[in-house]
């Protein structure tokens, strides 16, 4: 499930920015369930010295869709 959920993210991540733009992405997703279910995501994205792209907001979209994915696998799977 979040071997899907990172996939799911660079996917999103690949299709917004030039790959050419990238000089390195970094996904990261915690999950803990000992008392209650706690998610959390990084990404961090590196982009070459030149590029004019601010992704933050491609960040933000990824890790949205990063939660989608995860609980839309929850719900097929309890």
């Amino acid at each position: 499930m979040l071997l899907l959920a990172e996939q799911v993210a660079r996917n999103y991540i690949f299709s917004q920015l030039p790959a050419k733009e990238i000089k390195n992405l970094s996904v990261m997703i915690d999950f803990d369930f000992e008392n209650e279910l706690n998610i959390d995501c990084t990404i961090d994205i590196q982009l070459i010295k030149h590029s004019k792209l601010k992704p933050q907001k491609i960040i933000d979209k990824a890790i949205e869709k990063i939660f989608e994915t995860i609980e839309k696998e929850l719900s097929l799977n309890p």
